[in-house]
């Protein structure tokens, strides 16, 4: 919400939002505390009573006067109170915070186009985009033209240097561009299309970078699974983990079966020894087994873990890819009324 206020260095009444604590006054270009702005315009509202009670009190001196006859001192006696109460009333009226719209002194309501696009310019100098941008709106709003137009062109992507908001500000360049003449287009370009070309010769950079980082992860990702299922990942590569439990399952079925063979070939000899042998076979079998499977289910989690955090990252890259084929776009397009 605005709330209008008073600049305690030039006195003059401006209109900021309520919510900030700073600005900068439109007439003298000063930055002002609000807060101490507010106590300042409510000074003259706190003054209106007292000149109320002086004109009470003033008012059995002027019935008192022997030069005056009793109807006329009684008459201007009510004119000066009524004359005098109207402050009074107006000051209880007035909201306790800051100064009304309709206490807007006429300099506030005088501001011409030219005033207005200066004051914009000169915000603009400051790097005060969204006050810049407001002063443009009010220049529209008095007089349709393409500097203002282009104006908040400028304010929005902050001299064409960050197109990233370069969409919401669009239409407002077709008008401007629409309106120009080709002089003008040219005249503009000498300024901009430098700065332009070497931003987007940065951000092509900033794309091939992306782009073959995104094609080495996936290269990688796709060597990583190929090698899951190779002998030599199991025995020295760094996937040795994934490999090791396909590892330990087959050593657990050989040795199951082994030891079946040789505990029963040995069981017609000698019977105990066979059972010790079978039941041993049984056991180591079983164990790994046991330790391959387990072994086997951490390396699917890590590799789906893994996975997902490849997804996160390529989304991530999609998405900043998307963001400066937008910037490299908008500056196409710019470039193209620009330079010709």
């Amino acid at each position: 919400m605005k709330v209008w206020f008073k600049c305690y260095k030039c006195g003059k009444a401006f209109e900021a939002e309520e919510c900030v604590r700073t600005d900068v006054c439109p007439h003298c270009m000063s930055f002002v505390e609000l807060s101490r702005a507010e106590r300042l315009a409510a000074r003259p509202n706190a003054s209106a009573p007292e000149s109320g009670n002086r004109a009470a009190s003033a008012a059995p001196e002027n019935t008192a006067s022997p030069a005056a006859p009793a109807g006329a001192a009684s008459s201007s006696v009510a004119k000066q109170s009524a004359e005098e109460a109207v402050p009074v009333q107006n000051s209880a009226d007035a909201p306790a915070r800051g100064i009304p719209p309709q206490g807007a002194p006429a300099e506030a309501e005088a501001d011409t186009y030219d005033s207005l696009y200066a004051k914009a310019e000169k915000m603009m100098s400051f790097g005060a985009w969204s006050n810049a941008a407001e002063f443009f709106r009010q220049c529209l709003a008095g007089r349709e033209n393409w500097q203002a137009r282009f104006g908040l062109v400028r304010a929005a992507t902050r001299e064409l240097t960050d197109l990233s908001n370069f969409s919401a500000v669009q239409k407002d360049a077709d008008a401007a561009f629409d309106k120009m003449t080709a002089a003008e287009r040219l005249s503009l370009g000498e300024r901009y299309v430098p700065k332009l070309e070497e931003k987007r010769q940065s951000l092509s950079r900033s794309l091939k970078a992306l782009a073959a980082e995104s094609s080495a992860v996936s290269f990688a990702s796709v060597q990583e699974n190929d090698l899951i299922f190779t002998a030599k990942s199991d025995l020295s590569s760094p996937q040795g983990e994934k490999g090791s439990g396909a590892g330990f399952f087959a050593v657990g079925i050989l040795c199951l079966v082994i030891f079946v063979i040789v505990a029963t070939m040995l069981f017609s000899f000698e019977p105990v020894i066979g059972v010790i042998l079978l039941i041993l076979g049984i056991v180591g079998g079983i164990s790994c087994v046991a330790i391959g499977v387990r072994k086997m289910s951490l390396a699917k989690r890590a590799r789906a873990a893994r996975q997902s955090v490849q997804a996160v990252s390529e989304n991530a890259r999609q998405a900043e890819s998307a963001k400066l084929k937008a910037q490299i776009d908008a500056i196409d397009y710019l470039c193209g009324f620009l330079k010709y």
